[in-house]
Parts: C-alpha cells; structure tokens; sequence
C-alpha cells in the first residue's frame, strides 16, 4: 500500500456493512479509532457507516466484526489511506487484501 495515496474525495463508503449478517453489538463501533461507524438508534439498531470521510482504513471494524458483517475496501484512493499496518510494517494476510 502506498503510503502517500492521494486522490479524489470518497462518494462512496469504504466500508460496506451487510446487513444481514450484523446484529447490532457495536464491536465495530468501539473499534473504530476516528469514529465512522455508528449505531442507527432511529431505525434498525444496525451498524450504519456515518462519517465515510473520515476513514482511515485501519481494518479494525472488520477485524473486530463477529460476524464478518464488515469489509473494508482497502483499494479505495483516499489521502487517508494509511492504515495502522502499515506504520508498523505488518503485511496482511491474503484473506484481508
């Protein structure tokens, strides 16, 4: 991944929650770092993603999910693009490419 990706503002979210598969317990809400996601206390009780911008791609909202209702497209350009893996040098394994 680079580093310094730059590139156009996100239309679209970077995370993608299918809602079949979350059931509302929020894990992905606490493990967001820059709080992107949030619970939709007004309708279903799901996981909404409410700040797209502010992603950081840092995977733990995926990581986290327990029912891998999270995924987190890690080859979106966003200037933001720089996840905790790569400031510590950890490559990710194929299944999180």
């Amino acid at each position: 991944m680079n580093a310094n990706a730059k590139g156009p503002a996100r239309t679209d979210p970077p995370v993608t929650i299918d809602l079949e598969k979350c059931t509302g317990c929020g894990a992905c809400v606490t493990a967001c770092p820059v709080d992107v996601l949030r619970l939709d206390t007004a309708g279903s009780g799901k996981a909404i993603v409410a700040y797209p911008r502010d992603c950081c791609f840092c995977i733990l909202c995926q990581d986290d999910c327990p029912t891998g209702a999270l995924a987190v497209d890690r080859n979106a350009t966003n200037p933001r693009q720089r996840s905790i893996y790569d400031i510590l040098g950890i490559e990710l394994p194929d299944w999180a490419r």
